[in-house]
């Protein structure tokens, strides 16, 4: 593999909980946190910020940090992961089954440790620049929701385990991975492997973004990855970012020749007061999104292919967002266990948000790629370039014969903090397709010839929706507690290939943060 697969273990499940609960009772003792809002901090976060006991683990610049996430839940609809998934889907997969208690890693954030660093040196210039390695808190396994993937070629769909791709692929830095310089006022260039600008657009705006457990966008990723999930984070990049007055601006180019092979996209925000928004859209030249190989496929069983459709994106979108101040608290008083002084006041904040995005998806001008081509994490592609446009079978290039895939993909979020250690966030979400590649239809029996809008057919029309609510308890300065119920459900052609079309998964759990 490109980066190489490195592994570590805890010693067992048992130890790390341990740990877990162990380390939240000790920070428990230097007082209390606040969860950060969509808008800017207000005045008595920024306070107590600056005279909280304990800061971060800093030395010359160096900063080590990280976050363990681990939850109980229930699915109506489940299906159990594998031990390096490193999430359990939370919405609704192809292969869920039956219901299912477990215990389940990264519902609300995805654990990780990482290093970053920030050191001035000279003329206002500062070197920056962070590492990072996710992880599955229950096994200790490096993130890699494509090992799965391939496990999963040649069996049928009943007896899968749960497998998704991702842009974390089992590199020993599956997160971010880049270096850079930052020099005021002209801004900040980092290259490696970042966040591309469309997930960076939406993370803002969206109350769940990035929460596997409550997020509909994080398992499908159309909206943060010009629909191929593998190119959230995004390797051999170069990313451009400044903020001028009220304005945001940022660029990124990327050409890395894996599961895509360039990238341009842009972003302009701006920010005044309560309100804040941005526009932003880019174009991906030949990404690639891998899948599991059909049973009907000879041969695929222990398969070392992965199958892949190659297309070519292009996506535009907008997000908005308004803080309401609901007023001030008293005085939080300086013997207060949050530490803060007595002149820091809260204030209850409500802000409501949402965007829309469109992404237009075509056959890849330059013809894609061949079988044995690399992706993400070193696997490879194949076995046979596929004749009826199904990943399924093989490498397709010409998913989109006869007609292009257009997702049109919206949301709306709500988050309310009443008081300094609990915060509601709620969500609704869509992703709707038209009907297409009707072309591929004369090789192909599960392609419909014309238009259409039932499941009978992986090209109808249809569409994805998700809702979630969330609580979060800030229980201690680096401790979260949280409670939400998700919906999701499949409807019309995305409910193709579907066991079941919906689930309901409530979730309790914990995040520490260091």
């Amino acid at each position: 593999m490109s980066w190489g697969i490195g592994r570590f273990r805890f010693r067992t499940r048992r130890t790390l909980c341990v740990a877990l609960v162990a380390a939240m009772v000790a920070d428990g003792i230097y007082g209390s946190a606040v969860a950060a809002d969509l808008s800017k901090a207000n005045d008595f976060e920024k306070v107590w910020k600056e005279t909280v006991d304990g800061g971060p683990l800093t030395w010359h610049g160096f900063t080590l940090y990280g976050l363990i996430d681990v939850s109980g839940q229930y699915e109506s609809r489940g299906v159990r992961t594998a031990p390096d998934t490193y999430t359990s889907a939370g919405q609704i997969l192809p292969n869920s089954q039956g219901a299912l208690l477990h215990l389940a890693p990264n519902q609300e954030s995805t654990s990780f440790i990482g290093l970053k660093w920030d050191h001035e040196v000279a003329f206002g210039t500062s070197v920056v620049g962070a590492l990072e390695s996710g992880f599955n808190p229950l096994t200790g396994e490096l993130a890699n929701n494509t090992a799965q993937v391939l496990r999963n070629n040649g069996i049928p769909l009943a007896q899968q385990l749960g497998a998704g791709e991702t842009t974390r692929a089992g590199q020993v830095f599956n997160g971010n991975a880049y270096i850079g310089v930052r020099n005021n006022p002209y801004g900040t260039l980092t290259v490696g492997r970042q966040l591309n600008i469309n997930a960076d657009a939406i993370y803002g705006y969206n109350p769940m973004a990035g929460s596997f457990g409550f997020d509909l966008f994080s398992i499908y990723g159309s909206p943060g990855s010009f629909g191929a999930p593998a190119t959230v984070l995004i390797d051999s990049s170069v990313k451009y970012a400044n903020k001028i007055g009220p304005f945001t601006v940022k660029v990124l180019y990327a050409n890395p020749g894996t599961s895509v092979k360039e990238s341009y996209q842009g972003l302009i925000g701006f920010e005044r007061g309560a309100f804040g928004g941005n526009v932003y859209g880019g174009h991906q030249s030949s990404e690639v999104s891998v899948f599991s190989l059909s049973n009907l496929l000879p041969g695929a069983l222990n398969s070392p292919y992965v199958g892949a459709k190659v297309s070519d994106a292009t996506a535009y979108g907008v997000n908005l967002g308004y803080t309401f101040n609901l007023g001030s608290s008293a005085a939080v008083a300086a013997t207060d266990s949050l530490k803060a002084p007595a002149a820091a006041v809260f204030s209850p904040t409500l802000t409501l948000s949402g965007g829309y995005q469109n992404l237009r998806l075509t056959n890849p001008a330059d013809g894609g790629y061949g079988v044995g081509h690399v992706v993400n994490g070193g696997y490879i592609i194949g076995p046979v370039i596929s004749a009826s446009g199904s990943p399924v079978f093989g490498v397709a290039n010409n998913a989109y014969n006869g007609g292009d895939k257009i997702i049109d993909t919206f949301f709306v979020g709500l988050k309310y903090r009443w008081a300094p250690q609990w915060t509601l966030s709620m969500f609704y979400g869509q992703e709707r397709n038209n009907a297409f590649a009707f072309g591929n239809a004369a090789v192909s029996p599960v392609v419909s010839a014309k238009s259409c809008s039932s499941s009978a057919f992986s090209n109808c029309a249809g569409y994805i929706e998700g809702s979630a609510f969330r609580l979060d308890y800030q229980w201690s300065r680096r401790a979260n507690l949280y409670f939400g119920v998700t919906y999701s459900a499949v409807h019309g052609g995305a409910a193709f290939g579907y066991i079941h079309n919906a689930m309901v998964a409530p979730t309790l759990g914990m995040k520490y943060q260091f």
